[in-house]
């Protein structure tokens, strides 16, 4: 521990858990978003981020976000957590299946997200990023008819 108080909040952490059959340490409440909350020297905290403070040594302060390995955000269990970064996050959640766009069937024109209709685009970040081809078409077809449009203006003019 770090800190003579951080043992009221280790002592809260553990008066608070739940073990289910995983092995998840559940809270006794969750936020609208899922993940549980408590009360330490007037500041409310994440279970799991406070957990990865007393077992993991996270600064609480840290731009560093408390990770779960086990995609459950009900969990604190400190063995089913780790230190990363909002980056890895959004990977993780990717992976997950767990990320809102990563669920996605369709593209927001209702064309689906299948082997024939989706293109990939990988970023600088190395980020992959899917596309739908029948989408992009049009945009770029839409793009080149303004370009020859422009061009007959311009000649006009």
């Amino acid at each position: 521990m770090h800190r003579k108080s951080d043992w009221s909040l280790k002592q809260q952490l553990e008066d608070g858990r739940t073990i289910a059959e995983n092995g998840c340490w559940l809270w006794r409440t969750a936020s609208k978003r899922g993940y549980g909350k408590l009360s330490y020297f007037n500041k409310t905290l994440s279970v799991h981020r406070a957990s990865a403070h007393i077992f993991l040594g996270l600064q609480l302060e840290s731009v560093l976000q408390a990770l779960h390995k086990c995609s459950n955000k009900h969990c604190f269990n400190p063995d089913h957590l780790y230190i990363g970064n909002q980056s890895q996050n959004m990977l993780d959640a990717v992976a997950a299946r767990t990320h809102s766009k990563a669920r996605n069937t369709h593209c927001t024109k209702g064309h689906p997200f299948d082997i024939k209709n989706t293109q990939w685009y990988t970023s600088k970040e190395g980020w992959r990023i899917r596309f739908c081809r029948q989408c992009s078409y049009k945009r770029v077809k839409e793009w080149k008819q303004q370009k020859r449009l422009m061009k007959v203006m311009e000649a006009i003019q």
